[in-house]
Order: C-alpha cells, then sequence, then structure tokens
C-alpha cells in the first residue's frame, strides 16, 4: 500500500521519472544528495509502543516509521527545489513570515499547534509535526516562486485544483537530479508519487525479516 500524506503534498499529480540502484550504508534509513536520516532519528520522531493505523481519507495502512521516513524524504526533496528556485526568483522575508500566517488561515487555527497535535494523536512526537509543517511551507513558498504574482488565497486554490502548477512542481523537483536512497525495511521509494510503496513486510522490525537491509535508489531526471 502507498503511504498517503494529510496535507497539501496529497494534490500533487506526478508524472513518472526513472529507477536505478546503489548500496546500503548500515544505521541509515535515508539519504537524499547529502542530507542523511539515521534509523536513530525515525525512532525520535515515533512515540514508542505506536502501532500501524489506518489513513483517514483511504482507510490504507500506516506504517508510523515509513510515514516518517517519506516525509522526510519529500521535505528534503522540496526544500532542495525552493533552494533552486531561489537563485532566480528569491522569496522576500515578508513572504517567508507569511506563510505561517497563511497555513493557520486555511487551517483555520494555529498551523503549528495543529500539525503538531494532529500528529500527536497518531503517535508521532511534537518534532514531526514541525516537520510536516516546514514540508508544507516549503511547497507553498516553491509555488509562490512559480506564480510571484498570484495571490497567496489563490495561489492555495491553485496547490488544489491546479494541474499545471502541479506539473511545474514536479519539473522543479525532477530537474534536480537528486538522488534519493531508502532502506528496504522502511518500504521501495516510488519517484511516480514521491511516496513509499509499504506492500508486504515494509515497515516490519527487522529483528523479524530475513534478508539483508539494502536499499533501492529512486534517481529523478528532468521531464522529457
Amino acid at each position: 500500500m502507498t503511504l498517503r500524506a494529510l496535507t497539501l503534498a496529497t494534490v500533487l499529480a506526478l508524472a513518472a521519472t526513472g529507477l536505478t540502484a546503489c548500496s546500503s550504508k548500515v544505521g541509515q534509513a535515508a539519504v537524499v544528495g547529502s542530507q542523511r536520516l539515521s534509523i536513530n532519528d525515525v525512532g525520535k520522531d515515533v512515540k514508542r509502543g505506536t502501532q500501524p493505523y489506518a489513513d483517514q481519507q483511504t482507510g490504507a495502512t500506516v506504517y508510523p516509521a515509513s510515514f516518517v521516513v517519506q516525509a522526510w524524504v519529500e521535505d528534503q526533496l522540496f526544500t532542495l527545489a525552493l533552494k533552486k528556485r531561489e537563485e532566480k526568483v528569491p522569496v522576500a522575508a515578508t513572504d517567508r513570515r507569511s506563510v505561517a500566517a497563511l497555513l493557520t488561515s486555511a487551517i483555520g487555527s494555529d498551523a503549528t499547534a495543529y500539525f503538531r497535535t494532529t500528529y500527536e494523536k497518531l503517535g508521532y512526537t511534537a518534532a514531526f509535526g514541525a516537520l510536516v509543517e516546514h514540508q508544507q511551507e516549503s511547497i507553498i513558498l516553491l509555488a509562490h516562486t512559480l506564480e510571484p504574482t498570484v495571490a497567496a488565497s489563490t495561489l492555495l486554490s491553485d496547490l488544489q485544483s491546479s494541474q499545471a502548477l502541479n506539473d511545474n512542481l514536479l519539473k522543479s523537483v525532477t530537474s534536480l537530479g537528486a538522488p534519493v536512497s531508502v532502506s528496504k525495511r522502511y518500504g521501495v521509494w516510488s519517484p511516480t508519487h514521491l511516496a513509499l510503496d509499504t506492500t508486504g513486510s515494509a515497515g516490519v522490525p527487522s529483528f523479524v525479516k530475513l534478508g539483508s537491509d539494502s536499499q533501492v535508489t529512486a534517481t529523478t531526471t528532468p521531464s522529457q
């Protein structure tokens, strides 16, 4: 089953990109470019004893550790894409500060508190809520660099309905050529959906699994 975020990232319509493979390194949950997420780091984002649960929208089973890895990888990719876009379209400090207020307005309550409490109820730590909030802010800011003249309220609407904007967001990520490597214990990274596929034993504790902790790498490539 493919994990789904409970946030704006789920609205992105993503096209397929290429797959390549690489070797794994002990203790690493995921690697994006030069950034690494350790298995210990994953444990810090999930409360002890947290069990898999059903996605509120689809009913699909969500494996908390795998969802943490997916969210971290997505956050890294959108952050890298934003930095690249800012080389051409810098984001003003006032725009950066206004994103939290924009999210708060869209949610209808304080964004930081919303992400923290929403994910804590599901068994994650406050740190994970902060990660998801940062991911959403990066998506909005990236969209802003793609549509700098569009009003903030319209931008949020476009994120949910504009195929053209979604295609441009995808292109901003895939054009990076950033290698993504994820430990198979958490699932298989799908560049098609910017998500982890947790079919089978993904998310099951490593001590009950057979075989090596090898990794599958998805290298994003420019759209043709």
